[in-house]
């Protein structure tokens, strides 16, 4: 009985792990440029975290585990994982996407974290909308103000709408 319950919890761990790097990836390198990151990233989490606990009790149901909370713990971190790569990739599928050459208005630079390579932030405008795109330290230096630069922007049928770079 011991082997079986030592081969749920390393097989939990590791799903536990691959759902941490499936957030931080999407969080740092795709939801930046998404018009509404908190409410995509909140959406998600919330649902992650319901599903974690619905699946909790019912692995749970004969309280075969030592119930605490490290189980929805565990299982919510790996549905927020799976439900935020699913739907950023529906999302990017689903919208319809529409070129343009944009003037670039003003740019800001983050420091990074712990001396990782910082970002840019161009803004710009796309009729009369201000719009903004995080790029990477190396991207944003090549760019100046007034720069023309190629944009892609993905109108979403979900509502939301994220832009990309079009590299020459």
């Amino acid at each position: 009985m011991r082997i079986k319950e030592t081969i749920f919890g390393i097989l939990l761990f590791v799903t536990m792990i691959i759902g941490f790097f499936t957030i931080y990836i999407i969080v740092s390198q795709t939801i930046v440029n998404y018009e509404k990151p908190y409410l995509f990233g909140a959406i998600f989490i919330v649902l992650g975290i319901l599903f974690g606990i619905k699946l909790s009790k019912r692995i749970n149901r004969d309280k075969a585990i030592k119930y605490d909370y490290t189980l929805p713990f565990y299982l919510s971190i790996i549905f927020v994982g799976l439900l935020m790569f699913s739907s950023t990739i529906c999302n990017e599928r689903l919208s319809e996407t529409s070129d343009y050459k944009v003037i670039v208005e003003n740019k800001d630079y983050s420091q990074g974290y712990r001396g990782s390579s910082g970002t840019y932030t161009l803004y710009f405008y796309i009729g009369d909308e201000r719009k903004r795109l995080v790029c990477s330290e190396e991207l944003g230096e090549t760019i100046n103000r007034g720069n023309e630069i190629e944009i892609r922007f993905h109108k979403s049928k979900v509502g939301f709408d994220f832009i990309t770079y079009i590299e020459n």
